[in-house]
């Protein structure tokens, strides 16, 4: 849930400086049997010219990736355990 609140505003950010990917690149491609993992370039761009256009440094842009907020400042809450959940009472090693 977390992750995907931080993807979908760090998606809206560029937008609201009117800037947008194009279509993204594919994650990988075979040459020769070879296969070669690619960057998605046009997102790249994109939020390169983001970080210029608001002069944004680059600790605030991974919090912006990471999700933070001023309220809650925690990096990769999205891998919390959920303690909360009836699975893990019985979970033996929930102390450690």
């Amino acid at each position: 849930m977390q992750l995907s609140r931080a993807f979908t505003s760090l998606s809206e950010e560029p937008i609201k400086f009117g800037l947008s990917p194009r279509d993204p690149t594919p994650a990988s491609t075979i040459c020769n049997g070879k296969t070669t993992y690619l960057l998605d370039r046009s997102k790249q761009s994109v939020y390169s010219e983001f970080i210029r256009r608001t002069n944004m440094q680059l600790p605030a842009f991974v919090r912006l990736l990471c999700g933070e907020t001023s309220t809650d400042r925690r990096p990769k809450k999205h891998i919390d355990v959920p303690t909360q959940h009836p699975a893990w009472k019985n979970y033996i090693f929930i102390s450690q």
